[in-house]
């Protein structure tokens, strides 16, 4: 077996079996080769570095699929570029026979210095053995270093686990280009976290830490973490589930990631987890809740990857004259990263809704993919259900997707068909039976009434007729039709000595009042015998190879084949290459009906061809009928070039009025390199208006050493850009050399900005929400997206992003009023993201401030005066309304009528009754102002006997005593001190 190509580039330096395909001879007994590693192990090379061209490279995987004695298989999976490739590799580790040892991904366990990578005397031999960290742990590593091939061939370093025989690291160079990688993860050893601490695990990140505090491995691997420090210490994760304190935990762990607890892990003890689900794993000590760490998990080929499809709605129901679409969906599980074809299928017919489907290619190791399926249907189309069958495939899977399309409320029509609509008479017609077209109407949707039909024929020269009950044939005739009921007539051609041989079109039209629908049918009368003509366009080709097994050496030619004097039958094609070229037909067998021409496509290969002229000869047979033509072929090399393209995670998602970029790098895969200038251009599907832009940054790229040989592509799109997915294509061209390039656009309705409420004064608590936003599974980024929060420009405050949507309070801080002020929701990486809305800021709220005052004691029989003012923002002012309520002790109340003295000055008066008004008053006042908030005050006031109502028992007493004489002095001195009509409050008469 022959490596793929990538696989040739990538690990031609570990061709170990560099003189031989397999090594003879045995080195000794003593050496056992056995394997160390068994079925399901696995390991993954990373960090990929070359100088030269560039190789876009993400991901080699190999796994153990079987073991037997020292023969192992492995499958290889290479990812490059969003495309998968695998390959089985078989090997004999004790003879070095199988493919397996011509890369050299495993040897037997346990060898050492001096020992050979097989067991044979020509085979390279250990130099020595390192102690080196590989995929998180320490290993015995066995370093053998290769500076010689008999071919010419590179410097280069190997380095080999010694337990397990797994190849950790290979280290190649040669003149213009060298290449590195290494093993980032495997499934045979655990991946070492330490627990570090000062013996009091104080609060300080250098003195008590998980070490390392950010890891990365793969799905399925198991992390060991080993308390070296004298305290103890947790593993507990950042699970929602168990509400863990912010301070631990600034990031929680998706809901959809198990938890893991390891319970007090003792000074030397250890915890070990398994992590069988991608994703990103937030832990931390419970004990010392500030000790907190990471372990990314990313998928890779153990995994059986896979994705799903489904449609959006499910089903769709339409009153005919609407019209509706149905999003269909994929999405990548379990680490797929390939491409995914979705096709569909869908109904078609006589008054069917018009259905169409955008079959395409979507790259799932960027993100999910997403086609469409428009229905329109108009007033006549038939009701009913109409199933659409799409199919997703990718990568030996296959997903089938049924969508029920419901049409209900069709106004009355009717179709027209014909069955055969090609028929072939007999020679000579008198002498043998045939069966004319059947002509069928069916009434759609009720339709009731008569129908009338009428063939016309074309060219003139046949005559037809429609059977009916008359005797005669006619070329008109009427049918009737009940609802949803069906009536056919036939169509019999009328031939005579005089008819002409040759092919007829005949065109039934039927007419019910302002419907009118048509099928046509053709009639073949053969004249002379038949034979059929090939030809081949073009005749002459150029190839253009670039001298290296070029898949892209190719070229096509179209055969044609015509039918003669009404040869109809199979023809068989073979073609007969000269040299190396080889062929292939799109189709070998080509159907030709009567008078007709059919095509064949022959693609050409010379991607093994030497330069010069080759001959490729096309047969076409039928029965004893045989034709040929000849093409020539020539051959020239010359330098070509190649595209590499770098996106960005979730690079192919992008918000209508925002734009994203691609890298494209030139390379050269020829055997003369490439010294010419590629121009970049590139074009958008479908064409829409205000569609996505396209502009390369520059737009020709060359090796030249004062040219740049790669470039920048900006995809940009408008706020009115429609959302949907749109392919692009990037063309790069060199003057006959044309190479592209596709990828998948999906652009999203742009994020929304709310604010609630949208004006307010200073201090106003205002709530922020958003929707539309991608959240970082959508992406393909496993990092937190965060966002800040802005008031025009000040920070209000920031967060992560875990949907696509959120919701932010905040209170509107000290900003110029009376003007609009701008929110934004900001997000700086992966995108640059600026979503904003508007907040008029308002004036502050006009001060309304009420004061009462009245007298504090009158008597029975008095009028007590009440005063209140009102101030706005300090100045007296007549307020909207204003009401005084007086309070009696009793506990009824009263309303006075207040009476503006003065602007802000109001009075009120009120007659204490004689009797029974002894107690407390309360006056309560209430202002109201338009524009401003209510407010209101209080005072109040005491009602006492008078002096003569207190002490008449004693006044009487005393008048018996000195008589009246005396009681006169007493009133009199009381009256002149004015205890009986005087208020405390007053001034007594003197």
């Amino acid at each position: 077996m022959k490596p793929s190509v990538l696989f040739h580039i990538l690990l031609v330096t570990s061709l170990i079996a560099l003189a031989v395909p397999s090594y003879a001879g045995a080195v000794s007994a003593s050496t056992t080769y056995v394997p160390g590693v068994k079925v399901g192990d696995w390991w993954n090379y990373g960090n990929f570095k070359f100088v030269g061209p560039a190789i876009n490279i993400t991901g080699i995987i190999l796994v153990v699929t079987a073991v037997s004695g020292s023969n192992v298989t492995l499958k290889g999976t290479f990812v490059s570029g969003g495309n998968i490739q695998t390959q089985i590799f078989r090997g004999d580790l004790n003879s070095g026979i199988g493919n397996l040892t011509q890369f050299p991904p495993l040897v037997a366990a346990n060898l050492g210095p001096g020992d050979h990578l097989v067991n044979s005397p020509s085979a390279p031999t250990f130099n020595n053995t390192i102690t080196a960290t590989y995929a998180g742990a320490t290993r015995q590593i066995n370093v053998v270093n290769i500076t010689g091939t008999p071919f010419s061939g590179p410097s280069q370093v190997l380095f080999y686990d010694k337990s397990t025989g797994i190849e950790l690291q290979i280290l190649q160079s040669s003149p213009g280009f060298s290449i590195s990688f290494m093993v980032t993860g495997t499934s045979l050893w655990h991946y070492p976290i330490s627990i570090i601490d000062d013996a009091v695990c104080s609060f300080n990140v250098s003195a008590c830490r998980f070490n390392p505090a950010s890891s990365t491995v793969i799905v399925g691997s198991k992390v060991e973490w080993d308390n070296t420090g004298t305290v103890i210490h947790t593993v507990t994760s950042c699970s929602p589930s168990t509400s863990p304190p912010s301070v631990a935990c600034p990031f929680l762990d998706a809901a959809s990631l198990p938890s893991f607890d390891s319970g007090p892990i003792s000074s030397g003890a250890n915890f070990t987890f398994a992590f069988n689900i991608v994703g990103t794993y937030f832990y931390y000590d419970a004990i010392h809740p500030w000790v907190h760490g990471t372990v990314t998990v990313q998928s890779n080929a153990t995994v059986a990857p896979g994705f799903t499809f489904e449609a959006s709605p499910s089903s769709l129901s339409l009153l005919a004259g609407d019209s509706g679409s149905v999003q269909l969906i994929t999405n990548a599980v379990n680490g797929f990263s390939g491409f995914v074809d979705v096709t569909t299928t869908v109904p078609t017919g006589p008054n069917f809704p018009t259905i169409t489907a955008f079959n395409g290619t979507g790259n799932l190791g960027v993100g999910s993919f997403s086609t469409f399926v428009y229905v329109q249907t108009n007033s006549f189309t038939a009701n009913g259900v109409y199933l659409v069958r799409s199919l997703a495939s990718g990568d030996g899977l296959f997903i089938p997707l049924q969508i029920p399309i419901t049409v209900g409320g069709g106004l009355p029509d009717f179709s027209i068909s014909a069955n055969p609509n090609t028929l072939i008479l007999p020679n000579p017609i008198n002498s043998t039976f045939f069966h004319p077209p059947i002509i069928t109407l069916d009434s759609i949707n009720n339709f009731t009434g008569a129908v009338r039909l009428q063939a016309s024929v074309s060219p003139p020269g046949l005559a037809v007729g429609l059977t009916s009950a008359s005797p005669f044939e006619n070329s008109s005739l009427a049918l009737k039709l009940g609802p949803n009921g069906e009536n056919a007539t036939g169509l019999d051609p009328l031939v005579t000595f005089q008819t002409p041989p040759g092919t007829y079109l005949v065109t039934i039209t039927a007419t019910s009042g302002l419907l009118m629908h048509s099928v046509n049918a053709t009639i073949i009368l053969p004249g002379a015998s038949g034979d059929f003509q090939i030809t081949a366009n073009p005749i002459f080709l150029i190839i253009k190879s670039n001298g290296i097994n070029d898949p892209f050496a190719v070229a096509a030619s179209t055969i044609t084949l015509t039918s003669l004097n009404g040869f109809s039958g199979t023809v068989t094609l073979i073609a007969t290459p000269t040299g190396f070229l080889t062929e292939t037909f799109d189709q070998s067998q080509v159907n030709l009906a009567a008078n007709s021409s059919g095509n064949a496509n022959l693609i050409v290969g010379a991607g093994n061809s030497p330069p010069g002229t080759y001959f490729v000869t096309v047969s076409g047979t039928s029965g004893s009928l045989s034709h040929f033509v000849t093409l020539t072929v020539q051959v020239v090399i010359q330098p070509d070039f190649q595209l590499f393209i770098s996106i960005p995670p979730g690079g192919n998602i992008v918000f209508a009025g925002g734009s994203t970029s691609v890298g494209v790098q030139l390379f050269s895969p020829s055997i003369s390199s490439f010294n010419g200038t590629v121009t970049l251009t590139g074009q958008v599907s479908p064409i829409v208006n205000n569609g996505p832009t396209l502009s390369f940054n520059p737009t020709q790229i060359t090796f030249a050493p004062t040219g740049r040989s790669s470039s920048q592509l900006t995809i940009s799109t408008v706020a009115s850009t429609p959302p949907g997915n749109y392919t692009i294509t990037m063309k790069g061209t060199s003057g006959e050399l044309v190479h592209t390039f596709q990828l998948q656009l999906t652009v999203l309705p742009p994020p929304v900005l709310t604010l609630s409420p949208t004006s307010g004064p200073v201090g106003t608590q205002v709530t922020v929400h958003g929707s539309g936003f991608l959240n970082p599974s959508q992406r393909g980024v496993f990092v937190p997206v965060e966002l800040q929060i802005t008031f025009d420009d000040q920070l209000l405050g920031f967060f992560f992003l875990e949907g696509s949507s959120f919701n932010f309070t905040f209170n509107i801080p000290d900003a110029q009023a009376g003007i609009v002020h701008q929110v934004h929701a900001k997000e700086l990486f992966p995108s640059s993201l600026d979503v904003q809305d508007s907040f008029l800021v308002l004036p502050e709220p006009s001060t309304l401030t009420v004061s009462v005052s009245s007298g504090t004691i009158y008597f029975p029989g008095d009028t007590a005066v009440i005063f209140a003012t009102t101030n706005l923002n300090g100045q007296l002012t007549t307020v909207t309304s204003l009401q005084l309520i007086l309070v009696r002790p009793n506990g009824s109340n009263i309303t006075l009528n207040a009476v503006l003295v003065t602007t802000g000055v109001y009075k009120a008066s009120y007659v204490v009754p004689a009797s029974g008004s002894i107690g407390t008053y309360a006056v309560i006042v209430k202002a109201h102002q338009a524009g401003s908030s209510d407010r209101s005050a209080h005072a109040s006031f005491e009602v006492k006997p008078t002096w003569l109502q207190a002490n008449g028992r004693n006044v009487i007493t005393a008048t018996s005593v000195v008589g009246a004489v005396g009681t006169l002095g007493v009133i009199a001195l009381a009256w002149r001190k004015g205890y009986f009509t005087s208020r405390k409050d007053e001034f007594p008469i003197p």
